[in-house]
């Protein structure tokens, strides 16, 4: 009697058909009165405005830890030095499967190639991970071994022999991680252009993010972008051994 069901049915389909809206992941809600290109004109013409008004996600532009002020590339640097793959693995719930590869030139900057970010099961995730992977062309990838990580890991390289997968132990506290590196993830990574088109919800839970930790639903992509962070900040200053070790 005291429950409510939370019922959105999102004008652009977001993850996997399900009873309640059936439809595949991209899908128009009324393509017959606003079609998927319209939806997508619109949410080029303010993001953040659409995922609260067509989506059924709002949020405040006040308060938010990264905002829309990443710099995005249309094309690689030449002196790319690094290929590598960041992946932290849901927890439980409604949490989200986080992968990223990224690219690093020879100036420590960060060029995110692909991600995935879902929340379909491990044996669903596993195959698009790896997919991602030999997609990217990334020669590494670290998963963090929490939460069943290290199974995922072992997965991983029964899948992609060709890739060196490793897996560690994350014992850092997350919103001292996340907020002492914001500034640090906003200044080095660059998005590729129509990152909010190619993964809107990865986008909506990256530029939303708050600054007040309680505040935020869902911590899955800025966790893992600070993990990216953490990652290459710690390799150029040779920390890598002591952090990052099965």
């Amino acid at each position: 009697g005291d429950g409510w069901l939370h019922l959105n049915l999102e004008a652009i389909k977001t993850g996997s058909p399900s009873p309640l809206d059936p439809r595949t992941e991209g899908e128009a809600l009324w393509p017959e009165r606003q079609s998927l290109a319209l939806l997508e004109q619109k949410r080029r013409l303010d993001p953040v405005r659409f995922e609260a008004m067509y989506q059924g996600r709002p949020s405040s532009r006040g308060g938010q830890l990264y905002g829309d002020n990443f710099a995005e590339w249309d094309s690689l640097p030449d002196h790319i030095v690094r290929r590598a793959n960041y992946t932290d693995t849901a927890d439980e719930g409604d949490d989200y499967l986080c992968s990223i590869s990224y690219a690093v030139d020879a100036d420590g900057l960060i060029y995110i190639l692909d991600a995935v970010y879902s929340r379909e099961p491990m044996e669903v995730t596993e195959n698009l991970v790896s997919q991602m992977l030999i997609r990217s062309d990334v020669r590494s990838s670290a998963v963090e071994s929490n939460n069943g990580g290290r199974g995922f890991a072992r997965a991983l390289q029964r899948l992609c022999p060709q890739i060196k997968v490793e897996w560690f132990h994350q014992s850092g506290n997350k919103e001292a991680r996340i907020l002492s590196n914001s500034a640090t993830v906003v200044h080095t990574v660059r998005m590729p252009e129509r990152w909010n088109l190619r993964w809107p919800e990865f986008f909506s839970h990256v530029t939303t993010y708050r600054r007040r930790f309680k505040a935020n639903r869902h911590d899955d992509a800025a966790d893992a972008l600070t993990g990216v962070v953490e990652r290459e900040v710690c390799r150029r200053r040779g920390w890598s051994k002591m952090e990052f070790l099965r």
